[in-house]
């Protein structure tokens, strides 16, 4: 699974930040109301999830409490925005879901097929009226003008029974429901927004915090990918100290009293520091604490003495030569 942790730990940051962005941009379109207002809406959507985890990362890393508590605030907002629109638009869905399944046009409840009955009823009643005007009309003017009327009183009912006959069979084919499912998917506005307190209102309490864990999910992704990484732009390179120079006079100064009791018989290693810089005091010279453990350091360094201080060239030429470096 060294892959997946590799692609994870490195796409950990872009994954979760172009789904919030999707998710967004899809929102923002159910909301506009046009071509137009879908490119604004959009715009302020990409621009909230961009700059959100900009801002919290400069938050980190910002070393004055004031800035650090705006950068902040800043994410807070716009993480605020990107949340809610996920966990709304979602809820929103998921009841346009329910709703739309539920949606099965048939004869006995196509409200258009009723809006066509209805019409198709009143230019009945239309020609019956007609008819018998005409039936009642003796002059030659009467006659011919409501000869003319029925004429068109026919024509519109033929158009309303082809009309009727053509949704009938929408129904029967089932693209009646098709468009009618297609049209309750519409999300609005008011959809979005009222999407939480609705869902918590009806019950649907169980889809609000699932949705909430998993659009929380998605942004502590981002938070958690945000903290871990380095912080942007180069960093310099910490150089290594220089080893110190050292002079002949003093590392023949500092063995000449280290391998005093070496060359007394009294011991095999060289003296502590204490005892140094004891004898330092008493000759009145001056100890410098820090040249001695140079001295210390670079002499194990070479191997003239081990870890343990014990003494391991016993010929103090040749030890000075290999503390200054030269084999």
């Amino acid at each position: 699974m060294n892959w997946y942790n590799k692609l994870t730990d490195k796409f950990g940051f872009a994954i979760p930040l172009v789904v919030q962005g999707g998710m967004v941009t899809v929102s923002m379109i159910a909301l506009s109301t046009g071509p137009l207002t879908a490119v604004g809406y959009v715009s302020l959507g990409i621009a909230a999830v961009i700059f959100a985890p900009r801002a919290f990362e400069k938050g980190i890393y910002e070393k004055s409490y004031t800035r650090k508590s705006i950068y902040f605030v800043n994410y807070a907002l716009l993480a605020f925005y990107s949340i809610f629109i996920g966990i709304s638009f979602s809820l929103a869905g998921t009841l346009k879901l329910n709703e739309i399944s539920g949606i099965n046009i048939t004869v006995d409840n196509d409200p258009v097929l009723q809006d066509i009955e209805d019409r198709l009823s009143v230019a009945l009643n239309v020609l019956e009226g007609q008819k018998a005007e005409f039936g009642q009309s003796s002059r030659e003017s009467t006659v011919g003008s409501a000869q003319g009327g029925m004429r068109g009183s026919e024509s519109d009912l033929r158009k309303i029974q082809n009309e009727k006959k053509e949704r009938l069979d929408e129904i029967e084919s089932g693209k009646a429901t098709q468009q009618a499912r297609r049209n309750a998917a519409k999300l609005s506005a008011d959809d979005i927004f009222q999407a939480i307190p609705n869902a918590w209102s009806s019950g649907r309490r169980i889809q609000v915090l699932f949705w909430m864990c998993l659009i929380f999910g998605i942004e502590l992704m981002i938070i958690n990918a945000l903290a871990t990484a380095t912080p942007a732009g180069p960093t310099r390179r910490k150089r290594e100290p220089k080893p110190a120079q050292l002079t002949g006079k003093q590392i023949s100064a500092w063995l000449d009293v280290e391998f005093y009791g070496f060359e007394n018989g009294k011991t095999t290693k060289i003296l502590p520091k204490s005892t140094f810089a004891e004898f330092k005091n008493r000759r009145k010279e001056q100890f410098n604490p820090k040249l001695f453990d140079t001295l210390v350091s670079r002499a194990r360094e070479c191997g003239v003495i081990d870890e343990y201080d014990k003494i391991l060239v016993t010929d103090k030429s040749r030890a000075a030569a290999l503390i200054a470096g030269k084999s």
